[in-house]
């Protein structure tokens, strides 16, 4: 089942949600068939609720009062759930005057946060990237994404930005999900496109959107 909106109202970027925490649980679940990796995922929680009415899809509340990123949230968040791999339990807040960056992801009060800085959707599916490293990527499998990489860890400070597991996945499920295809440069540093579309099907066990 597609996300399905389950209102219909949005709320300005001014206006403060008030968020009821939830806490995570981390449960383990077998290998997946498809990807042979290690997973664990969050256990069931219910959906985020507001005091102001918001926009709510499939339990990831998007902050915006522009239908268009909406429809850019939403888009993406369907390209996650067909691939059998839903985003949950995460806020998207679209701050476009109010940050430097282009997007980030952070953890706050028992669920993800994705702040969206430039409207961008490559941007979108690779902050998107980090919820789903988070919720489904074992450190098993985090170890073998960085030998298969070539990297020199998964995160720090010490590692240069590219050279970090973590952007490697996002940037890698941006190059799966997107309708076309690009290769950015710090993609290209560490392989050439057969390799990976080979690392992105060993993580979502299926080929990238754009070559079906």
């Amino acid at each position: 089942m597609l996300y399905a909106r389950t209102t219909a109202a949005v709320v300005a970027l001014a206006i403060a949600a008030v968020i009821t925490p939830q806490a995570i649980d981390a449960v383990e679940r077998p290998n997946d068939a498809r990807t042979g990796i290690e997973t664990r995922t969050a256990a069931p929680i219910e959906p985020l609720e507001s005091v102001d009415p918001i926009e709510v899809i499939a339990g990831v509340r998007i902050i915006s009062d522009d239908a268009d990123q909406i429809e850019m949230a939403q888009t993406a968040l369907e390209k996650f759930e067909r691939l059998g791999w839903p985003i949950t339990n995460t806020e998207i807040r679209f701050e476009i005057d109010g940050c430097e960056h282009r997007g980030y992801h952070s953890f706050e009060r028992g669920h993800h946060v994705v702040v969206m800085c430039k409207a961008w959707a490559w941007t979108m599916l690779h902050e998107l990237g980090h919820v789903w490293s988070d919720l489904y990527l074992g450190d098993e499998a985090r170890r073998e994404l960085v030998e298969r990489r070539g990297l020199e860890g998964w995160a720090g400070d010490d590692i240069a930005w590219a050279a970090r597991g973590t952007e490697q996945v996002a940037e890698l499920i941006a190059f799966g999900l997107q309708d076309g295809k690009h290769i950015p440069p710090h993609l290209a540093a560490h392989s050439d496109y057969r390799t990976l579309i080979e690392d992105f099907e060993w993580l979502f066990g299926v080929p990238p959107i754009h070559i079906g």
